[in-house]
Formats: structure tokens, C-alpha cells, sequence
């Protein structure tokens, strides 16, 4: 018998893991180290997963994956953390793979990045593009950077995310985060509109398509 996926979720956070993974014909997997381990040795067919899947989405979001057959999104589940989750379509089955997210970001000198990247918080106008490969690095050195430019200045820094992971407070500088989905309708959309809600530093979660980037302000904004 399968467990709940709050049972997952916890025993991968327990194990260490940073990712769960369901799929169809396959045990329940987490990736620790960079490996792929089974959680258990129970195989699981593809009604349970899916079930397991869609009973954390809410109305919306399994319209959204009935629409365009993939989802992000973020799970919050009390007691154990919060998550990144991606629903999608394999081979017609439904899986997903989860991301945990640690809430305590660290403080940017502690990230072992050269000190030029200090320096681009204080940045009073640019671009700033954030790159890496997967599992590099890249949400928690941008999270670590709107950190110190929220405790060291003050302004209006406005998140685009999808979804929102890291959460944030304010400090020196209100930060207003928006999801896109749940706040908005599209990343475009939404740079558009940030221009007009006095924004100080713009933060983009991703880049994702031309049309996203062509709605870059020429003022201060930050990407991954």
C-alpha cells in the first residue's frame, strides 16, 4: 500500500533528499547526493500516482494541467517544508518530481562566490543574469542576493515567480512577491505592470522565452 505524500515529502526531507520523484511503475524515489535511491520497495501504478499527484493541487491548478498537460507550482505542507512541484505527462501516465526548498536563506558571502557579486547589489541601474546549470545554485544565490539588498538599502523589490519559493520579509525594503498564475497571467504581463508599482529592483525568476525578455525594464532587474 502507498503512503500519503505527506509521508513522502517527510521521509525525503528526513533522508536529506532534495528531490522527490513519482512515477508510473516505479517505487516512490528521492535524490540524495546526486543519486536517484527508492524510498521503499513498493512499485506504484499509475492511478496512485496520479492520485497522490492531485491531491495537492487545488481546482485551478488541475485546470491548468488538464489545459497545457504541465504544471509548476509550490506545496507548502505543515511540519515538513515547502516544495517546488512540477506535474507533467509521461508516456500519457501523470508524475511529478519535488523540490525541496529551505527556507533559511544564507547570507551571500557564505555562498563562496567571487565578491563581484556583492557588488552587483548595489547596483543602481543594469541587468543582472543569474546562469547555471540544474541544482548549481541559482534560486539560492538570487534569493541570498535580494536579501542583502533588501537589509542594506531602501526601496520596492518586486519578485515575478513561478512559483514563489523562498519566502521572503520585509526589511529595509518592502518586497512584494507575486506568483504567476495565482497574481498574474503571464511573466509579460506582469513586467509591464511591475514598471508602474515604483519598483526599485525587479527580481525574474526565469527566463523562459523571448517574449519574457523582450518586456526587460532598462532599469534594475534581476534574472535566473
Amino acid at each position: 500500500m502507498s503512503q500519503d505524500i505527506t509521508e513522502y515529502l517527510r521521509e525525503t526531507v528526513q533522508r536529506g533528499g532534495s528531490d522527490l520523484h513519482l512515477s508510473a511503475w516505479a517505487p516512490a524515489c528521492v535524490r540524495i547526493n546526486g543519486a536517484i535511491h527508492p524510498l521503499d520497495e513498493s512499485v506504484l501504478d499509475p492511478i496512485t500516482v496520479r492520485d497522490l499527484i492531485l491531491d495537492t493541487l487545488t481546482e485551478s491548478q488541475r485546470a491548468t494541467l488538464e489545459q497545457e498537460l504541465e504544471l509548476d507550482y509550490a506545496l507548502q505542507v505543515e511540519g515538513v517544508g515547502r516544495f517546488r512541484g512540477n506535474v507533467h505527462i509521461a508516456r500519457g501516465n501523470v508524475e511529478a518530481a519535488f523540490r525541496f526548498i529551505t527556507q533559511d536563506i544564507p547570507e551571500l558571502q557564505t555562498l563562496g562566490h567571487h565578491e563581484v557579486v556583492s557588488h552587483f547589489c548595489n547596483l543602481r541601474s543594469g541587468l543582472v543574469l543569474v546562469t547555471g546549470i540544474t541544482g548549481s545554485g541559482k534560486s539560492t544565490t538570487l534569493a541570498s542576493m535580494v536579501k542583502r539588498i533588501s537589509d542594506t538599502h531602501s526601496g520596492v523589490i518586486i519578485t515575478l515567480e513561478d512559483p514563489i519559493e523562498f519566502i521572503f520579509h520585509h526589511s529595509s525594503c518592502l518586497i512584494k512577491q507575486r506568483e504567476i498564475g495565482g497574481d498574474s497571467r503571464s511573466f509579460p504581463r506582469a513586467l509591464r505592470q511591475a514598471l508602474r508599482q515604483d519598483p526599485d529592483v525587479i527580481v525574474v525568476s526565469e527566463m523562459r522565452d523571448l517574449d519574457t525578455a523582450n518586456h526587460l525594464p532598462p532599469g534594475g532587474c534581476f534574472s535566473r
